[in-house]
């Protein structure tokens, strides 16, 4: 069997011809590390924005790129028609072999680039015309490549074109072992296209973006084998689509899974997700905690800071010790996910989650996400990945942007000095809007006049969210004089409510995101620290289409100026 990716064919794939030739690839015994990608986009063609492969075949063998065309064909003086169902005939303004051709080599030079792997690799591409008898075969097209109707193993067909293949440059090709095809696959996997439709630009109405999340969940079956999984990624890259992918694979088989997240409102995200019915736990780590030890009002009015981060865990891990080896059974998971774990990789979080798992983090199974950049709450997050990595995990990253528009994620790179994510596709939009204000009347007068102007754009309220680096009644907001700006605080008890824009402070967000984010900079101090860039950052990463900064004049003049070169 091949491992295809994605798993099932995509439901807006037209092509006939493609959806029988996936079913064909799916069942052919290639090794248990092949792996067969469907529709891949790759960027970089010389003459196109990207270029557009059918099927890339990964195996033992080499590389192999197929172009597939359904229906009729026909070549007269070199020019390429298609014929289809009724008859009719359509000119085609590239030949197969050549857009086979071309984007396999774009390939070659993609990876080659980007994946470190020292092995002559041998790269074929190959045409498949399933619906017809391709008997006239010429120079540019020997019958080694071609795959008709009358082709009868397609497994034979792949041995037959690597052979030819290997009559150009390489007469004696390297053997990709298990490890290069993983190495390789994981690349593609994680930079599948990243596809942006527009309703209408912004400011008229909706712009939303689709997320071609097949490439990120397909992980979870690529390395599904694995036992410990450590998977890095930026944020926008799709980490808690993967982890809720990952979980919900778990779950159909039967185990046990408990979700950990620090976030209240990522906690309650990721619930959402799942039925009451499933077989799984999402909790925060402190309600965890919490919810087997009780709660100290009076040691947490002492000291809140220490009360959660070390007499709590103090509190919960005697707790476990002292249960009984059968009690101890009955409270853990067969598998552990850890979202956003960049805020829960301590020392003595990992001692406590220890117990909850069967065989703990050394035998036991679990998936732990993170993003350093994202780190708020955790000075020792370095020591706590480094305890992890002595469990041997399979490391991941997560590199392609599926959340952000290009303009957002590049004023996100430039303002907190950090390296720009990849982008496949076409993922444009609206540039970053600053709005900036001198006082309080003047800043009243910039929130009512941005409020009136996307009621006036049509755009729907409750999908705007203001992120403040303050709570709400320490915030310039709640200083707002007129009592028609509202702003639906977002809670433990949140509801969205129509017509009203939310409001939450940037520790809170962390892990959620929203079509329009408004980011609200007062005066802030200490602009060099690692703690005012990384919230910057997990702030302007909100926003997955439109972003506005209001601030200062002196903020723009003296911190994003300069930033933005």
């Amino acid at each position: 069997m091949v491992n295809m990716i994605p798993s099932e064919i995509d439901e807006r794939t037209k092509s006939d011809a493609e959806r029988n030739f996936y079913s064909i690839i799916k069942e052919l015994d290639l090794g248990k590390t092949a792996y067969a990608i469907h529709d891949l986009s790759v960027p970089g063609h010389e003459s196109k924005s990207k270029g557009e492969i059918d099927f890339v075949i990964i195996c033992s063998m080499g590389i192999a790129c197929l172009e597939v065309k359904g229906g009729g064909l026909r070549r007269v003086n070199g020019i390429w028609y298609g014929i289809d169902r009724d008859g009719e005939v359509h000119k085609k303004m590239e030949s197969p072999e050549k857009q086979c051709s071309d984007n396999m080599y774009n390939l070659e030079k993609w990876i080659s680039k980007n994946v470190d792997i020292n092995k002559r690799i041998e790269y074929i591409y190959g045409l498949v015309f399933p619906d017809v008898a391709f008997n006239k075969i010429t120079q540019d097209i020997p019958k080694e490549r071609v795959y008709d109707k009358n082709t009868e193993d397609a497994a034979e067909y792949l041995k037959v074109l690597f052979g030819y293949s290997q009559k150009g440059r390489y007469k004696n090709p390297d053997i990709l072992t298990p490890a290069d095809i993983e190495k390789m696959a994981g690349y593609l996997i994680a930079n599948l296209d990243f596809a942006a439709t527009l309703d209408t630009r912004l400011g008229y109405a909706e712009k939303k973006i689709i997320r071609l999340t097949e490439g990120q969940k397909s992980i979870v079956n690529m390395y599904s084998g694995n036992k410990h999984l450590l998977v890095r990624g930026a944020a926008g890259t799709g980490k808690s689509i993967v982890a809720v992918e990952y979980a919900g694979k778990c779950i159909a088989k039967g185990k046990k899974v408990l979700f950990l997240a620090y976030n209240k409102n990522i906690v309650r995200s990721i619930k959402s997700r799942f039925k009451a019915s499933d077989n799984i736990k999402v909790i925060g780590l402190h309600d965890l905690f919490i919810e087997h030890t009780g709660w100290s009002k009076e040691k947490s009015k002492e000291n809140i800071t220490a009360y959660f981060n070390e007499i709590l865990p103090e509190e919960f891990n005697a707790y476990v010790r002292g249960l009984g080896e059968k009690e101890l059974e009955k409270m853990q998971y067969d598998v552990l996910v850890i979202d956003e774990a960049q805020d829960i990789l301590k020392l003595n979080y990992i001692d406590n989650v220890d117990h909850m798992l069967k065989g703990g983090f050394e035998r036991g199974q679990w998936a732990v996400f993170y993003d350093s950049r994202q780190n708020i709450y955790n000075p020792e997050l370095e020591n706590g990945l480094e305890m992890i990595s002595l469990y041997a995990p399979t490391e991941i990253e997560l590199t392609c942007n599926c959340r952000n528009t290009f303009e957002i994620a590049d004023f996100n790179a430039k303002m907190t000095d950090t390296r720009l994510p990849e982008f496949l596709g076409d993922a444009g939009g609206e540039e970053v809007r600053i709005i900036t204000y001198n006082n309080e009347d003047e800043f009243e007068k910039k929130i009512s006049e941005l409020i009136k102007a996307l009621r006036k754009e049509e755009i729907h309220l409750e999908e705007v969210v203001f992120l403040s680096f303050h709570r709400y009644e320490k915030s310039a907001l709640s200083k707002l004089k007129s009592k028609k700006l509202k702003f639906n605080v977002i809670d433990e008890n949140y509801v969205s409510q129509e017509g009203i824009p939310a409001f939450s402070t940037i520790h809170s967000f962390k892990g959620l995101d929203a079509k329009i984010v408004v980011l609200i900079i007062e005066s802030e101090k200490e602009t060099d620290s690692e703690l005012f860039k990384n919230l910057l950052y997990t702030a302007c990463s909100r926003a997955r289409t439109m972003l506005y900064v209001v601030t200062t004049e002196e903020f723009e003049r003296e911190y994003i100026n300069k930033q933005m070169g």
